[in-house]
């Protein structure tokens, strides 16, 4: 579970004014980092745009 997910007043800012939805966390479609670091999924929004933690912040 990453630091937005843990942290109500993050999901809260990322709601609003931005628009992030934090419960929307599965991509489209499968994504990988070019170097092989790890991305973990923690949000999505109404235009389909998924936002990635990405490297050694993000979950094995």
């Amino acid at each position: 579970m990453s630091f937005i997910h843990r942290t109500p007043a993050a999901a809260e800012l990322l709601t609003w004014p931005f628009g992030v939805d934090v419960s929307c966390t599965d991509p489209i479609e499968v994504v990988r980092s070019e170097s092989g670091e790890a991305l973990e999924t923690v949000a999505g929004d109404g235009t389909g745009e998924t936002f990635f933690l990405y490297g050694e912040t993000a979950s094995p």
